[in-house]
C-alpha cells in the first residue's frame, strides 16, 4: 500500500475517533446539565434521605442508571426529560462506559425474584 494511502486511512481513523470522544463529551456536557437542573436537588451531596448518593450511582453501569428512569424507581421523577437527556444523565453520573453491560432488559432483572429467573 502507497505512503499517500496510509496517510488517508490514517487520517479517516483519526476523524471518526476524535468524533466519537466529541460525542461522549457532549453526552456528559448535557448529563450534567440536565442533572443540575432536573436532579440535583435530591442526588447533590448532601443527597437526600432517600435518594443515591452521587458516589454511589457512580458505581453503576449507565445502563442501569438509565433503565432506572426508563421504567424503574426514578420513572416518575424523570418522566419531565427526554429519553436522549436520561441517557446523557446516566452517561455524566457513571464512571463506567456505556455499552459495558450486555444488552439486556436491566430494570426487569433488578426486579425479579430468584423463583421467577
Amino acid at each position: 500500500m502507497s505512503t499517500v494511502k496510509y496517510l488517508r486511512a490514517f487520517l479517516v481513523l483519526s476523524c471518526i475517533t476524535l468524533a466519537a470522544g466529541g460525542a461522549l463529551a457532549d453526552d456528559k456536557a448535557i448529563g450534567k446539565s440536565v442533572f443540575q437542573k432536573a436532579c440535583a436537588a435530591c442526588h447533590a451531596e448532601p443527597a437526600a434521605p432517600r435518594a443515591l448518593p452521587l458516589a454511589r450511582m457512580a458505581k453503576w453501569p449507565p445502563e442501569e442508571i438509565f433503565a432506572a428512569q426508563m421504567s424503574g424507581k426514578m420513572f416518575m421523577q424523570a418522566s419531565a426529560i427526554s429519553e436522549s437527556e436520561k441517557r446523557a444523565v446516566a452517561i455524566y453520573l457513571s464512571e463506567k462506559p456505556w455499552g459495558t453491560v450486555p444488552d439486556a432488559k436491566h430494570a426487569e432483572k433488578l426486579t425479579m425474584c430468584a423463583k421467577s429467573a
